[in-house]
């Protein structure tokens, strides 16, 4: 085997090869309630991203250093994806690729956001309430729709689609904390640039709060994993179809 095929593998096991077919329910409504979820999606995330170019007119460097931007990259990628997933019906490499995708980047992207909400609604409005007040109500909307919709519509998704985490893809979502890390390091260090202040990579509340920002990852991971895991069990309980249902080796379901 080589190393491409290595890598394939470990992306799509073999266990995924034949589950990804998105819309794949017989019911309509579910179908058409799933489409509507994506396509939502996609068009209020677009649309976000034309209201950061005014929000953030005069702040413009935060719009690529900031964590919350990351996520909306990868909410949005994601949603794309998954919009293509629910017209890629024919059989082909190029379905089963787009399939694939969009479950990879779904734990990636739920994984981030989930640490994205946490943390704005619970540490950084705390150590940076003080700035609130330099910021005009365009601003405080922005910062408000970009900490609630990414984390919502992801859980329609993960609600309506029945997803399952896949245990080793826990190494592909650390791909963007880390990431982000090694990013946030230099230019604190090297350009003297911080995303946030308690970021500034000089003193252990740094340190610290990077090794709960990595717990809460981990978290977040895991979360998708036993939220995925109860409704699996649920659904073999009821005998319900799957929409993308991911079958393990040994997994004897219906």
């Amino acid at each position: 085997m080589t190393i491409c095929q290595k890598i394939s593998a470990f992306l799509w096991p073999k266990h995924l090869t034949n589950a990804h077919k998105c819309l794949e329910n017989k019911n309509p409504k579910q179908k058409s309630c799933l489409l509507s979820i994506r396509l939502t999606a996609v068009i209020v995330f677009i649309g976000i991203f034309v209201h950061s170019i005014f929000a953030l007119e005069h702040d413009r460097e935060y719009y690529y250093i900031a964590f919350t931007q990351w996520g909306l990259f990868m909410t949005s990628f994601t949603f794309i994806l998954l919009l293509l997933c629910s017209f890629t019906k024919a059989p082909g490499r190029f379905c089963k690729t787009i399939n694939c995708l969009g479950f990879v980047f779904f734990e990636i992207t739920w994984t981030a956001e989930v640490v994205v909400t946490i943390v704005f609604w619970s540490i950084l409005v705390v150590v940076d309430f003080d700035k609130a007040n330099d910021y005009d109500i365009e601003v405080i909307a922005f910062m408000g729709e970009t900490h609630i919709l990414p984390i919502v519509f992801l859980g329609l998704e993960f609600t309506n689609n029945r997803m399952r985490f896949t245990k080793g893809h826990a190494v592909i979502a650390a791909i963007a904390p880390t990431l982000y890390t090694a990013t946030s390091i230099v230019l604190a260090l090297v350009f003297n640039i911080h995303a946030y202040s308690i970021l500034t990579w000089k003193d252990y509340k740094s340190a610290i709060f990077g090794v709960i920002i990595m717990a809460l990852f981990c978290g977040g991971f895991v979360s998708g994993y036993l939220l995925g895991e109860c409704k699996h069990r649920r659904r073999r309980h009821r005998k319900m179809p799957p929409l993308l249902e991911v079958e393990r080796p040994n997994d004897q379901t219906t």
